[in-house]
């Protein structure tokens, strides 16, 4: 099963007309390595994210780095009471601008390696989608690059967000299950093309060797664009989903939970050649969907976040619980591409385990259609905060 031509078309660089300087275009992929020494799975990440390139195309730009504003001169005047000068910001307010590819593993490994670069760095492929960056290049098929960042650069550069460490990637990928782009009325895109996407290749984290194969890398792929995030930004998908009623693994399935686009969350499911499309995008368009991402305790006190997805359509019921360990997982900073120290901080794992239900309306009745058991989800959950 391949993805739709649409999808290929959609997944191009979008940063043109207004979006050049107030937009960003963000690729993603997320994937299960195994160890090759000891067997062990982990998972990765791996991301290309571009924002407001017009803005400082020379040189890269992060609005998490202090800029005073008023000068020395200006400061001694202040403080000989000048009541003008006192009545001035202490900071300038700053635009993102920058060209980012960040990669990391999520887990009791867990860590992030960004790295930053300026817009004229970044070759685009005009016929096809193919960007390259430094060592980096993302196409439709092909993922391969490497970041490193020293423990005395994550010290005197903060605001890169990262932890010190290296990692490699030599990956092809395919995508097997897509769904057709979600337009929100906010200004923002989600182009879900990968909710199942085949992983081939091999990762090399600070030294340790993973490989990854395609029917047990449980990946997916996707990209957003436009002028901002959504806002609260919550985030559940997986493929790995074993049929409570047979006890087999459902092949072709993956669902995928994103938003808020349209002003409510969008969800989209695949049982084999069943799909359920609730979305602007999709036939299944009027329905109410409640959500939340709570803390909750756990076994032996260990805290764990509880994501809960309640949709009612007028024939169909989807409910959705979703649970993750706290310690398994990171906080991810993603700058807001209007600046003013404004970031999103989103909560990012890769280890929810739950369950996915869905019930067709019979009469006044409820029929039980799908029930599967559901591993190694991604689980996300943010929103806008104030960078100090």
């Amino acid at each position: 099963m391949a993805v739709s031509k649409t999808t290929i078309k959609k997944n191009e660089y979008k940063l043109k007309g207004s979006l050049r300087k107030t937009g960003f275009d963000c690729w993603r992929y997320f994937f299960i390595g195994k160890n090759v020494a000891t067997g062990k799975e982990e998972c990765f990440f791996i991301e290309l994210l571009i924002e407001n390139p017009a803005v400082s195309p020379s040189d890269f730009v992060l609005i998490q780095k202090s800029r005073p504003k008023i000068k020395v001169e200006d400061l001694q005047a202040a403080l000989a009471g000048n009541t003008e000068i006192q009545g001035q910001s202490a900071e300038e307010a700053v635009v993102p601008s920058f060209v980012a590819v960040r990669a990391g593993v999520y887990g009791d490994k867990r860590k992030q390696i960004n790295r930053f670069y300026n817009f004229n760095e970044l070759q685009i492929d005009k016929k096809c989608f193919s960007l390259k960056v430094a060592e980096n290049i993302f196409t439709d098929d092909e993922l391969n690059g490497s970041l490193s960042l020293s423990k005395s650069e994550s010290v005197k550069f903060p605001e890169y967000m990262s932890q010190n460490g290296s990692i490699q990637w030599n990956l092809r990928y395919e995508r097997k299950i897509d769904f057709p782009e979600i337009v929100s009325k906010e200004d923002s895109a989600w182009l879900p093309g990968g909710v199942l996407t085949y992983f081939t290749g091999s990762v090399v984290l600070d030294n340790e060797e993973y490989t990854v194969s395609p029917k047990l890398c449980f990946g997916y792929s996707d990209k957003h664009w436009g002028k901002s995030l959504p806002n609260p930004y919550y985030h559940l998908s997986s493929n790995k989903m074993t049929s409570i009623f047979s006890g087999k693994l459902i092949e072709n399935a993956g669902f995928v939970v994103k938003g808020q686009y349209g002003q409510k969350l969008c969800v989209l499911c695949r049982f084999g050649d069943e799909e359920f499309n609730f979305s602007t995008s999709g036939k299944l368009k009027k329905y109410e969907v409640i959500y939340d991402c709570a803390p909750v305790p756990g076994e032996e006190s260990e805290e764990q976040l509880h994501w809960t997805v309640s949709l009612n359509h007028s024939n169909y019921v989807c409910d959705i619980d979703i649970f993750c360990s706290a310690k398994l997982m990171m906080v991810r900073d993603y700058e807001s591409t209007e600046g003013n120290h404004k970031v999103y901080k989103i909560l990012s794992g890769y280890h929810g385990n739950g369950e996915i239900r869905i019930y067709k309306k019979i009469k006044k009745n409820l029929e039980l259609i799908h029930h599967a058991k559901i591993e190694n989800c991604i689980s996300e959950f943010g929103t806008i905060d104030e960078a100090k």
